[in-house]
């Protein structure tokens, strides 16, 4: 009767081992293709929201009125729930307006026409 419940056990496993094994690994894939979905959408999201801010920003830029800058980098953040910081940086590093939180380690190289550009 032992060898009988072995072998029923065993029978059990080897079926239900490869199934829980492919739904594992399926929703690896999945949940990872979701999550690059995710990052893509908001990589997006954020190069419009800086094409919005750099147009509104190019007059303020060249008469120097860091005070407009200010509001304009407020507003994203108001606007925007899903904006933690905004900033308005000349070619050379130096900021000229900035709002919320900023972590300068992720920013691309300023002048290298990524930073400009949004690409």
């Amino acid at each position: 009767m032992s060898t009988r419940m072995g072998l029923r056990t065993r029978l059990f496993l080897s079926a239900l081992l490869p199934v829980t094994l492919v739904a594992v690994l399926l929703t690896i894939v999945f949940m990872s293709r979701a999550i690059d979905d995710l990052e893509q959408g908001l990589q997006t999201r954020g190069k419009a929201i800086a094409r919005q801010m750099a147009s509104a920003a190019e007059f303020g830029i060249f008469a120097g009125q860091r005070a407009g800058l200010s509001i304009l980098t407020e507003s994203a953040l108001r606007i925007d729930r899903d904006v933690r910081g905004a900033a308005i940086v000349q070619e050379t590093g130096a900021i000229m307006a900035r709002s919320g939180e900023l972590s300068l380690a992720g920013w691309p190289p300023l002048g290298s026409g990524r930073a400009s550009r949004g690409t």
